[in-house]
């Protein structure tokens, strides 16, 4: 099906309606002054207008989805100043390419195209693995809740059932990283200002000239140190290590074996095993003795993780001012909700779940890892089973904020190119077609050949799931003459082709990087 901006906002006006959107449920209120704001957009004529539109409908829709991760609303206003400013700055820098993505459009069509190709059926089975985390913790919650034995497993529920606010604001988490991801960008446009002034000056007989530039004060050191570490943790929770002796591992070693089969199978499959009842009569027949053990080795505790190439990828990152991780420093800094994470421990390995808000920070964190991740030069994707990797995805696909030149007011305005996203034999396709003639210097292959070094940047090939497959076809109608460039992406498989014959890549890029 092709894609615009219509068809996004139209199918995202539907689940508002239909109240789908989780956030938004039981708040009547806001959810119609976001339905007013997108009928607004959609009417809007000129882009300035529409600009003016998506500013207030950014706001709309963060302040919604944020205030259901944190009611905490400390730093809004200040991040909304942030974002007159930083519209007023694309205003100010929207020629500055040929093919210029709208920052302010773009946040929006990514998160729209994100709920339209997240919720589609057709594209469901892509992010089987997204779901999936959230149908085994449902399936955990039922199997312990039918095992009948608050005694053992008591903590160990309460800890799945605490995490239901996580599983109901992951819609919300999409929302925030869509709306933010960008919100660095002013800084990369820096050095390129620098280059167009620097090209000029010499018609006036200047020969040098001091350009702009910038650093954080050494009293932000400590701040910028601990952010990126504080980046680098992976959260986990998960049962107590106990040091078992023979005799009561002896004791319970077949109910914790059909236990753990049970919840194994949950996992792989998708379903709770026909033998529960059985494991049910197991823990019905347990001895004192046997119910003390199991409590214990049922207890559940929090542990980070350093990720040590994570820290030196986001301090690398941070380095060179990437806008995602901008991004979030951003937010961190501004937001009070993401700046009191507070997490006290003394023991890394072993954090008491009662000193922290699991669910919120756990959230919360999912989402500055997403937008820094998404400009991040290290990193690289398996999977679509994460808010980074969902992210980084929508992202490359939303084609709908490029246009072409414009002047302050953004009046003239042109199709860069079209969009269709369709599944066929097992594959996702995302399509983009070029055949707008008015458009002075579009080049199709030019735009191909950034596909491929990008997307060969962001997936692992060698250890893609099995469930990630994807072609990209660039389309061009142009002059009379069409010609169809493909991309293949799975597992062992990342082959270009230029009108059905295949493409050695790395003669085409003249690159060394890939085989």
């Amino acid at each position: 099906m092709e894609l615009d901006e219509t068809v996004v906002m139209d199918y995202y006006l539907h689940l508002l309606k239909e109240d789908e959107i989780h956030f938004l449920k039981d708040k009547p209120a806001k959810a119609e002054s976001i339905i007013i704001s997108i009928q607004k957009l959609k009417e809007s004529n000129s882009l300035h207008d529409r600009i003016e539109c998506a500013r207030d409908l950014w706001k709309l829709l963060f302040e919604a989805a944020m205030e259901y991760i944190d009611p905490n609303k400390m730093g809004y206003d200040e991040l909304f100043r942030y974002f007159d400013e930083f519209v007023s700055f694309e205003e100010l820098i929207f020629a500055s390419d040929s093919f210029y993505r709208d920052h302010t459009l773009h946040s929006l069509w990514v998160y729209f195209l994100g709920e339209y190709v997240f919720r589609k059926k057709e594209f469901q089975p892509f992010f089987e693995n997204f779901y999936q985390s959230f149908q085994v913790r449902e399936h955990y919650k039922k199997i312990y809740t039918e095992l009948d034995s608050k005694e053992i497993f008591g903590e160990l529920l309460s800890t799945i059932k605490e995490m239901d606010p996580f599983v109901s604001s992951i819609g919300a988490a999409r929302c925030v990283a869509a709306l933010t991801h960008d919100l660095g960008y002013p800084l990369n446009k820096i050095v390129k200002i620098n280059k167009a002034i620097g090209k000029v000056l010499p018609y006036f007989s200047i020969s040098q000239f001091g350009e702009f530039h910038f650093q954080f004060e050494s009293s932000q050191q400590f701040y910028i140190e601990n952010f990126i570490e504080i980046m680098g943790y992976d959260v986990f929770v998960g049962p107590r290590d106990r040091d078992l002796t023979f005799h009561e591992y002896e004791l319970v070693k077949h109910i914790v074996e059909k236990t753990n089969e049970l919840t194994a199978i949950a996992h792989s499959k998708g379903k709770i095993p026909a033998f529960l009842p059985e494991v049910k009569e197991l823990i019905k027949s347990c001895t004192p003795e046997q119910v003390h053990i199991l409590r214990q080795l049922y207890q559940i505790k929090c542990w980070f993780h350093k990720n040590t190439a994570r820290m030196m990828r986001f301090s690398d990152d941070f380095e060179r001012y990437a806008h995602g991780i901008m991004s979030a420093f951003l937010l961190m800094k501004i937001v009070s909700a993401f700046t009191d994470m507070t997490i006290t421990y003394s023991n890394i390995a072993d954090i008491p779940l009662d000193v922290f808000d699991l669910p919120r920070t756990f959230a919360k964190m999912q989402i500055l890892t997403a937008i820094s991740d998404h400009t991040s030069r290290g990193y690289r994707m398996r999977e679509f089973n994460n808010l980074s990797s969902f992210l980084a995805l929508i992202d490359e696909i939303e084609e709908f904020s490029r246009i072409s030149r414009a002047n302050q007011f953004r009046q003239y305005i042109e199709e860069f190119c079209r969009t269709k996203i369709y599944v066929e034999d097992d594959f996702m396709v995302m399509e983009f077609i070029f055949d707008n003639e008015d458009i002075e210097a579009l080049d199709p292959e030019r735009a191909f050949k950034g596909r491929i070094r990008r997307f060969n940047q962001l997936f692992d090939i060698p250890n893609l799931s099995e469930k990630v497959k994807l072609k990209i076809i660039v389309l061009s109608k142009l002059k009379g003459a069409e010609t169809r460039y493909e991309l293949f992406i799975e597992k062992d498989r990342f082959e270009a082709r230029k009108n059905g014959s295949p493409v050695p890549i790395h003669k085409y890029l003249k690159t060394r990087e890939i085989s």
